[in-house]
């Protein structure tokens, strides 16, 4: 869907390196141009499925394409968490490949609960603001506390730079759900994933991610 050039706010991200020169980037989930460091002109961004969702103008900060959807987002309107649908909706200013990628890479199964053989799937909910920044991250389940910290650790790693959802021409707060599904590789039978309380959550559900151990 080509999009009316919507106005953001944009974190221009530095690379890990500065150089005085221009680099044309194309590594499978991001494509643009860096120069001295950092982004200019127009960068296409990947979905999951290996499509173009996102392209944006980091000389002019404005998103110019932004990939069709027309499902309901968990907002809040005048105090009141609601689903509506909203243009444009809330999104990760990137690629939802880099996203998984940066979890799947810094992940680990806790020792304690891998020593002590548990399976469990633990939610992770949090919220977008109207100024495009993740806030408010909580994990749900975890009454052990074996999983929060390797959880939050690696989420802390994605830049943190969302699209806000704007609904009625104004941005608004908006809702969503990431879970992580622990499992142990030898048992007989692996605890399955919590689909039921995955169900019973209010918020926009992101991809499950695995994080498979094997048993001592």
């Amino acid at each position: 869907m080509n999009v009316k050039p919507i106005l953001v706010s944009i974190a221009v991200i530095a690379s890990l390196e500065t150089y005085a020169q221009k680099i044309e980037i194309d590594n499978g989930y991001e494509k643009g141009r860096l120069e001295d460091g950092y982004k200019v002109g127009v960068w296409e961004y990947l979905g999951i499925d290996d499509t173009i969702d996102l392209k944006i103008d980091y000389d002019k900060g404005t998103v110019v394409y932004l990939k069709t959807d027309t499902s309901k987002f968990f907002i809040m309107l005048d105090s009141v968490w609601t689903y509506k649908s909203v243009n444009p909706y809330p999104r990760y200013i990137g690629s939802y490949a880099e996203f998984y990628k940066i979890l799947g890479n810094n992940l680990r199964y806790p020792v304690e609960a891998r020593r002590e053989k548990i399976e469990k799937t633990i939610f992770l909910e949090f919220e977008v603001n109207r100024q495009g920044q993740v806030v408010n991250i909580i994990i749900l389940n975890d009454n052990a506390g074996y999983f929060t910290s390797e959880i939050i650790n690696a989420f802390n790693l994605i830049p943190n730079i969302w699209l806000a959802a704007n609904y009625n021409g104004k941005n608004v707060p908006s809702k969503f759900i990431l879970p992580f599904y622990f499992k142990l590789s030898g048992k007989k039978q692996s605890l399955a994933f919590d689909e039921n309380t995955l169900n019973t959550l209010e918020g926009r559900k992101l991809s499950k991610i695995v994080i498979t151990a094997y048993l001592y």
